[in-house]
């Protein structure tokens, strides 16, 4: 009896250790792009808004931080994602005109990948939390980007950087 015992607590800390190893590549969604409508307040500079994930947080209901990424792959930011500890709204990010990839956990996949363009004077919206930000009347649009599971990830990347 005490040998079956030791061979089952040896098989599930062999189970539990192999799930601790075994890390999911990060999923690469479709290009975002600007929303046609949003406008900001510099010629060569727009602004990103990324509805990450919801964090686990005890303190505060607020997004999961992501990280900001150039093409050439340097770090640009890593956004912490709050505006304060009673603001639930992600952080706006003003960045230069270019293409980015942003890491974010996304609600249902994880950890994502979403290559983004900011354009001048425009802001760009990404939507990983899972919640409907763009309402049913822009759902049926075919100018969005959307998720595997068919939710809208934000504008699709319809131009070159301006």
């Amino acid at each position: 009896m005490k040998t079956i015992k030791q061979g089952l607590a040896f098989g599930l800390l062999m189970l539990l250790s192999a799930c601790a190893l075994y890390q999911k590549a990060p999923l690469t969604l479709d290009p975002v792009g600007p929303s046609p409508k949003e406008g900001s307040v510099s010629e060569h500079e727009g602004w990103l808004v990324v509805y990450s994930d919801w964090a686990i947080d005890a303190n505060a209901n607020r997004h999961s931080q992501y990280a900001v990424v150039s093409d050439d792959g340097k770090l640009t930011q890593q956004v912490r994602n709050s505006n304060g500890q009673f603001d639930q709204g992600p952080t706006p990010v003003n960045l230069p005109a270019g293409s980015y990839k942003v890491t974010a956990q996304a609600a249902h996949f994880g950890k994502v990948i979403v290559p983004v363009r900011i354009s001048s004077d425009h802001t760009t919206f990404v939507y990983l939390d899972g919640y409907d930000h763009v309402g049913k009347s822009l759902a049926a649009n075919t100018n969005m980007a959307r998720l595997p599971n068919g939710n809208i990830l934000g504008w699709v990347d319809a131009g070159k950087v301006n």
